[in-house]
């Protein structure tokens, strides 16, 4: 393997990791409803907020607005 193709291929993984980027972020602020109040750092119910303590149970996942879960396991 030569450094030119190494160099393509690792430009080509880049550009992949910085369009999956993109589309994450885009599927997570669609979550919110593109509501940018929802993105602050002190605001409550964040999309991206996957640890959660709330009424003493502990649980990871993420909480949708309408009440559903997406990967919500835990409870210790």
């Amino acid at each position: 393997m030569n450094i030119k193709s190494l160099k393509s291929k690792i430009l080509l993984l880049g550009i992949i990791f910085m369009l999956v980027g993109t589309t994450v972020g885009l599927i997570g602020f669609g979550i919110t409803g593109f509501e940018p109040d929802k993105l602050l750092k002190w605001s409550e119910n964040k999309w991206y907020q996957t640890v959660n303590y709330d009424n003493g149970r502990f649980w990871m996942g993420i909480r949708l607005n309408d009440g559903r879960y997406i990967t919500s396991f835990g409870s210790f």
